[in-house]
């Protein structure tokens, strides 16, 4: 009876500190969440600041700066597009997704410190048709691309002003090692966030229409 009983009291035991890791995990998701959410719309504004500027700047008879990318950016990007720094990261846009009323900043090279900030370009380029971008799956992040249909309407604005328009057309479930599977697509924009376990990605293929 004692034997039963203290297996009974350790598996009570057990089941108590597994439920307060799964509310402190929630919790710290909440927290970061929300941390993200609020640098986000400082972010959209001095994105849109200079986007203004940087088009202002830019002319036919004057040729665009080349930049080099930044250290954690993948060197193997086909085509550059016009990046800004903000608070020492560099942006190459902005990504709304009209029917959930939600618009992001998007970061130009992509590691975990930066995903914390906002969804990040993971490969690819929208001049090459082949953008992919990463986010954390905060609730009011990424979080929210559970929540798209196909048909619904993506745009992306870069940050010389230039908007490309996209319609989701499928959307699938990819193991994290499969990166040839996310990489090698026909689609000309995919959107990924970790699904809760962290073992899959949640992806959504975009199609352009603007053309």
């Amino acid at each position: 009876m004692k034997r039963r009983k203290r297996l009974s009291d350790l598996c009570i035991a057990l089941g108590i500190v597994f439920m307060l890791g799964a509310v402190s995990l929630t919790l710290y998701n909440e927290y970061e969440s929300g941390r993200s959410e609020a640098e986000k719309d400082q972010i959209l504004t001095v994105l849109q600041e200079k986007a203004v500027l940087t088009s202002q700047e830019t002319s036919p008879q004057q040729p665009q700066e080349t930049k080099e990318p930044l250290p954690d950016t993948p060197a193997d990007f086909k085509t550059e597009m016009t990046e800004v720094i903000v608070d020492g990261y560099g942006y190459i846009g902005s990504l709304s997704l009209l029917s959930l009323d939600a618009e992001f900043p998007i970061m130009s090279g992509w590691n975990g410190e930066r995903l914390k900030i906002a969804p990040c370009r993971y490969f690819g380029s929208v001049f090459t048709d082949d953008l992919i971008i990463a986010g954390h799956n905060y609730r009011k992040g990424f979080g929210m691309l559970k929540k798209l249909k196909t048909g619904d309407c993506v745009v992306f604005t870069d940050m010389d002003g230039n908007s490309y328009e996209y319609v989701v057309d499928l959307i699938e479930v990819l193991q994290a090692e499969d990166i040839d599977g996310m990489v090698n697509s026909p689609w000309e924009l995919s959107l990924y966030t970790c699904t809760y376990d962290g073992q899959s990605r949640l992806t959504v293929r975009c199609k352009r229409t603007d053309r």
